[in-house]
């Protein structure tokens, strides 16, 4: 769910963090804190000041981190100089200012939190979300008009010397000035406005009338942290929103995303309570010793979920995925049957049409081999569930069981009903599954097979239900291994370890995406469900060198 999950945070907000990353990770900065320290001694509070721009209801807002002399700033550009890759953003803060050269003279300037916030998910030319879900993407171009960006640069000195470059070429007009800013706009509408060392950008010369007036009232009285009932947001509501991410000490960049103003339907008409319950998508970029670790949260009302309607089992209790230590792509659900179970509730609200595929199949088992497949299958496997995708290709599932005598008994009743030909759901649909068959080769595996040919050996060794559809696997093997010890911090329902490689050609990424991703070993994921959110990490680790 995560891939299709990051797709929903609005794409232009995420170009600008792109860019200002690559700027950091890149260098260019001005380390030594001369000028920055005296231009910006009249702000006490840098964060508070970029944040009296921020609507207290604005629906996506994040910060960056730009000192790079010190914290995740410059541990991120300290990681840089080692991963090539991370250049696949090069510019996009410059292309998106019109002019690359900007990015040599915009990160000596920085050095304080810089807040980005889109203050409207237009709908307008919105596009569908993938898979089904019931979200909308919004249109970069829409999008774009509703972007605000904000900060207290560290050089107010090299600030006006570039705002007169950029007059002086025609990259901008002056357009006056207003409650103390001076303002200039762009030929294609982006506007900006300065007043010592505080600096804003928006997308439209409107916005940026609102943004200035939004500010003027959370300063008023004197005081820049100001915004307590003022509409404009402050550190304190900034925390709430990434409640549960690292801070700033930790965290590169922080972004949060209200999902109701991403949602494309009413959640509550879906019957899927925990979709309905969904609220927040929040993301932390964390730089490690080794590579980044992307920490996610997915916050949810919990007085309207219940334990049973979190996608993943709840609990710290960590999956222990049992695989071959080269095997490109690992994956470990504990508790397979709660995850299952979620996604055929959402199918029948999602996908009516194939959830009553599933319901037929299901239905015919029933009725041909006297088989429940939730009570007699799916409720016994409340372990840990490995799927792997093997060296040579092949898949792989080795799950632990509760009651193994059963699942045996299961197998040993498929066969008479795969030779029934094909199965018919009735009224809940139909799935013709003529040519499938389940050999019985009398050692206790089973032989899945089509039309003649194999597709897949099933057995039940000890206490694991084993699946491969690698003729070559040793399916003992297979059952006998060891589950991996967690990795530090982990906790939670799901992990999984997938090489970079692999990664990118599981996802199909553009070559620029792929280029960076390649520069990592390894991509792994941990996830923790509880009542409240859904959260956890996605971690690029470097590879050998």
């Amino acid at each position: 769910m995560s891939p299709r999950t990051l797709t929903l945070i609005p794409i232009v907000v995420v170009a600008v963090f792109l860019g200002l990353l690559v700027l950091i990770v890149t260098g260019g900065g001005d380390d030594d804190g001369g000028s920055g320290s005296a231009a910006t001694a009249e702000i006490a509070d840098p964060l508070a000041e970029a944040l009296t721009f921020v609507p207290t209801d604005a629906p996506l807002v994040g910060v960056v981190e730009t000192d790079t002399a010190a914290g995740p700033a410059a541990a991120l550009q300290a990681l840089g100089g080692r991963i090539p890759g991370a250049a696949l953003a090069s510019g996009a803060l410059g292309e998106l200012l019109g002019d690359q050269e900007l990015q040599a003279e915009l990160l000596p300037l920085l050095g304080n939190p810089l807040v980005v916030t889109a203050t409207e998910l237009p709908r307008e030319d919105a596009t569908p979300a993938p898979a089904g879900l019931p979200f909308r993407v919004p249109s970069p171009r829409r999008l774009a008009e509703h972007v605000r960006v904000a900060t207290v640069v560290r050089d107010r000195a090299g600030l006006d010397a570039m705002l007169d470059r950029m007059t002086g070429t025609g990259m901008l007009q002056r357009d006056g000035e207003s409650r103390g800013f001076d303002r200039y706009t762009r030929t294609d509408g982006a506007s900006l406005a300065v007043d010592g060392p505080v600096l804003v950008a928006t997308g439209s010369r409107t916005d940026l009338g609102q943004a200035l007036t939004l500010h003027a009232r959370a300063t008023r009285g004197g005081g820049a942290a100001g915004g307590d009932g003022t509409g404009a947001l402050t550190p304190v509501g900034l925390r709430e929103r990434l409640a549960g991410l690292p801070g700033r000490g930790a965290a590169v960049a922080r972004i949060a995303a209200d999902v109701e103003e991403l949602q494309d339907a009413d959640l509550s008409e879906l019957e899927v309570p925990w979709l309905s319950a969904l609220r927040r998508v929040a993301l932390a970029l964390v730089p490690s010793e080794d590579g980044l670790d992307v920490r996610f949260r997915l916050a949810t009302d919990p007085e309207s979920v219940t334990d049973g309607d979190v996608p993943i089992a709840t609990g710290p209790e960590t999956a222990s995925p049992a695989a071959q230590e080269d095997a490109p792509v690992v994956v470990g659900i504990r508790n397979v049957a709660h995850t299952i179970e979620f996604v055929r509730r959402t199918l029948r609200s999602t996908a009516p049409e194939l959830a009553a595929q599933v319901d037929g199949v299901e239905s015919s088992l029933r009725r041909l081999a006297r088989v429940d497949p939730s009570s007699q299958l799916l409720l016994k496997l409340t372990g840990t569930t490995t799927v792997t995708l093997g060296p040579g290709g092949g898949v792989e599932v080795r799950a632990e069981v509760r009651d193994p005598e059963m699942i045996e008994d299961v197998l040993r009743r498929l066969p008479s009903a795969a030779a029934g030909g094909a199965l018919t759901g009735g009224v809940s649909g139909e799935v013709d599954l003529a040519g499938i068959a389940l050999r019985d080769q009398g050692d206790g595996t089973y032989v899945v097979e089509r039309d003649g040919g194999p597709l897949a050996r099933v057995a039940v060794l000890g206490e694991a239900l084993v699946v491969s559809t690698d003729d070559s696997t040793d399916l003992q093997a297979l059952a006998d291994a060891f589950p991996e010890s967690p990795s530090e911090g982990a906790r939670g329902a799901l992990t999984a370890r997938v090489s970079a490689e692999e990664a990118i050609d599981l996802v199909g990424l553009s070559p620029d995406l792929a280029e960076a991703l390649g520069t990592f070993g390894t991509v792994t994921l941990q996830a923790r469900g509880e009542t409240e959110a859904v959260s956890g990490s996605i971690g690029l680790v470097e590879g050998d060198e």
